[in-house]
């Protein structure tokens, strides 16, 4: 499908790889230049149903190149190739997609580029006419392309194309099968062509142009007159059609000429060097399965290492954990038969369950200490009574008896003073309301005054 400020000419071809046949070509003129409503309902309208739509766009649009590279690998030239024709064009190659054709070692590649902004417009603008197209090439590929697949190659002689539409006017010299020149002139005069045939001639002095051939809207016979008297050089209007298969019956000159690039898009983009080339990549390029392909292949061997790490970590968590817990069963069962060496026997795996009971054992034995402190304040009872009795050195308490507020004690002193002296002491704390001697006798055994004070607690 070619499009410009004409307005779209198509051909529909089917087995365009290997013996191609055209079965439809139609065309839409530009009621609106420029914004692409031209495609609209175009193959509808023809009863077109291309599985592969391949837009051309015009030369003239493009920025072209040639730059050497050291290089063999396509991967690696696509790679860099970008970067490579960056100072040599006035755009920030972030705006830029860049393709490139295939050369012979030693020779400089053909390098082109083309604006982000002009393809995605006519991306959308075909889309707008449901329309998406897989390739996007340009018009004068189209025609490179087409003359490969249709001419013999004779290495030794050049032909030049020449491609007149409204707007420019598009020489190719192709050689042996390569694009040796291609320039887009704003001109249409037969001189300025001549110039460029002459400027080839300088360059490849082996190099000999047999013939012309001409093709486009504005190709017509006066104009191949003046570039033959202008060249001195036969210059024959191109009819491609005539070596494809078609049921069109007889296609005249004119029609020949006006088609060739929608042709060649359809045909001549599987030529040899421009199988490769699609100025519709990067984040243009259509999401069909073979550009998900590497996508797809790359998410499931990362979903697979994903997986085989996650199982991995799993199996070292568990590994672990196990380690740690037969260290710990171990440490326990150490730990348990050194603080209790009169069990006779530990079961393993149940070192905590016998150290629970062992525990709750331990704590019926001191069960009475529970009991005596819901009773009251009975560890602050002992704790007054022990400051102020640790003075007397000739006192021994036998026995302490704490019910409610009332606390009796029962002991032994070497005299009446000390009882005396004890009783005392005990009322200057303020911790009892009242001290009363209940009674104090000599015991002739021990020699001891034995003593039973009671006292009463405050609240």
């Amino acid at each position: 499908m070619q499009i410009g400020h004409h307005g779209v000419r198509a051909v529909q071809v089917s087995n365009p790889s290997r013996s191609p046949v055209i079965e439809v070509m139609t065309a839409q003129k530009a009621e609106y230049p420029g914004d692409g409503r031209q495609a609209d309902a175009l193959p509808t309208k023809q009863k077109m149903s291309p599985d592969l739509v391949i837009a051309g766009l015009p030369f003239s649009s493009a920025l072209v190149r040639e730059i050497p590279v050291a290089l063999d690998s396509p991967k690696k030239v696509g790679r860099i190739i970008k970067y490579q024709m960056e100072p040599l064009v006035p755009y920030p190659v972030e705006e830029l997609i860049v393709d490139y054709l295939p050369a012979e070692s030693g020779r400089a590649l053909t390098v082109i580029g083309m604006r982000k902004d002009s393809i995605s417009a006519c991306i959308e603008d075909l889309r707008k006419a449901r329309i998406d197209p897989g390739i996007i090439s340009l018009d004068g590929l189209a025609l490179y392309g087409l003359f490969l697949r249709l001419q013999p190659e004779e290495p030794l002689k050049a032909a030049a194309l020449v491609h007149k539409e409204t707007a420019e006017t598009l020489v190719m010299i192709i050689q042996g099968g390569r694009l040796a020149m291609i320039r887009a002139l704003q001109a249409d005069q037969p001189a300025e062509i001549r110039r460029t045939l002459d400027l080839y001639k300088l360059k490849n002095q082996e190099g000999r142009i047999d013939r012309i051939l001409l093709t486009g809207s504005e190709a017509d016979e006066s104009f191949a007159r003046d570039l033959s008297r202008e060249t001195e050089m036969e210059v024959t209007p191109w009819r491609p059609f005539d070596q494809c298969r078609h049921n069109l019956g007889e296609i005249d000159t004119r029609t020949q000429m006006l088609y060739a690039v929608p042709l060649g898009l359809a045909v001549g983009s599987f030529a040899a060097p421009l199988r490769r080339f699609n100025l519709r990549r990067e984040e243009l390029a259509v999401l069909n399965s073979a550009n998900l392909k590497r996508p797809l292949v790359y998410m499931t061997a990362s979903f697979l290492m994903l997986a085989a790490l996650v199982t991995f970590t799993t199996f070292h968590r568990l590994h672990q954990s196990e380690r740690d817990y037969t260290a710990l069963r171990s440490e326990i069962h150490s730990l348990f038969k050194s603080a209790c060496p009169d069990v006779p026997s530990i079961i393993k795996g149940m070192e905590l369950e016998q150290m629970k009971q062992k525990v709750h054992e331990g704590m019926r034995e001191y069960q009475w200490l529970e009991e005596l402190t819901g009773k009251g304040p009975a560890l602050e009872v002992l704790l007054v009574l022990t400051r102020n009795l640790a003075g007397f050195k000739n006192v021994k308490v036998d026995n302490i008896s704490i019910e409610g507020k009332r606390v009796d004690l029962d002991g032994r002193a070497s005299s009446f003073q000390s009882v005396d002296s004890m009783k005392d002491a005990l009322e200057r704390t303020g911790f009892f309301t009242q001290v009363r001697l209940v009674g104090a006798k000599m015991d002739n055994k021990d020699k001891m005054v034995r003593f039973n004070l009671v006292m009463e607690r405050t609240a």
